[in-house]
């Protein structure tokens, strides 16, 4: 990625008074990434410019292109095809995905490899077999996580059904000589599937059930062992868990990006 683009995306970023770390968040990134795109060290996919673009309320086009369009259509024109030569501006992420815009008109090739032209606000989306289907802005930009959702969803459904099943048999059968009244921690344990997958494919742990887990084992615990003592210590992890996955969503140079955003500041006010 051009110093120009990452410039642009580090005022956009200042210009809504998001910190690298805020906006980290907000992406599912960490804040290395965001750090790295500012420095020009790594692009973003396609995902989040389609993120940061309805993040700040404007389209792909003006994002990659801002004020700087003429100076980025010049570097573009050593291109290999004519395609990039017309176009406004070409971005290539790190997988090779390009993204061209020109005149408001923005055209790519999502993960399942379908093309998206993103043109006044709404989204043509036409799949691999030629089936065309027209998507509004807010929906195209929340379909990553509408999808994510539902399977999530479908997860949780299946798990429920299985630990009714499991409750039901484990009651009757009685393995253990507990009877039914021992089997009903399962029943706190049913979101943990589905917010297992959702945080693997939104790449952000604080998406997994983590409550639920350490309900449910200490139940378990407490019912079988007699553990109710002391181990409400468990609940203790909580707080400690999602201190470790704020600290693993930020960026490991703090110091380098914090002299960053100073100098950034500076060359702001020197202008």
């Amino acid at each position: 990625m051009n110093i120009k683009t990452a410039n642009r995306l580090c005022e956009l970023r200042k210009k809504h008074n998001l910190s690298q770390e805020d906006l980290a968040d907000k992406l599912g990134v960490s804040r290395q990434a965001v750090s790295k795109w500012e420095r020009s060290e790594s692009s973003p996919d396609t995902d989040n410019l389609i993120q940061l673009a309805n993040l700040y309320g404007i389209s792909l086009d003006e994002l990659l292109n801002g004020e700087d369009a003429i100076d980025i259509i010049e570097e573009n024109k050593e291109s290999d095809t004519q395609e990039k030569i017309n176009a406004d501006v070409i971005f290539e992420d790190d997988d090779g995905t390009s993204v061209s815009a020109d005149k408001g008109r923005v055209t790519f090739k999502d993960d399942e490899g379908n093309t998206v032209i993103l043109q006044k606000g709404k989204a043509t989306v036409t799949d691999k077999n030629g089936k065309v289907k027209v998507l509004g802005k807010e929906a195209f930009f929340n379909r990553k996580e509408s999808k994510v959702d539902s399977v999530s969803g479908v997860i949780t459904a299946i798990t429920a059904l299985l630990i009714v099943i499991a409750y039901i048999v484990l009651g009757v059968l009685n393995p253990l000589g507990f009877g039914f009244n021992a089997y009903w921690f399962m029943f706190i344990a049913i979101p943990i599937p589905g917010s297992i997958y959702k945080s693997i494919k939104m790449r952000n742990a604080k998406h997994f059930a983590y409550p639920f887990l350490i309900t449910s084992l200490y139940c378990a615990l407490g019912i079988f062992l007699g553990l109710w003592h002391p181990l409400w210590v468990l609940f203790i992890t909580l707080p400690i868990y999602y201190m470790f996955v704020g600290i693993f969503n930020k960026d490991k140079d703090d110091d380098e990006d914090d002299e960053d955003d100073e100098d950034d500041e500076d060359d702001e006010d020197d202008e």
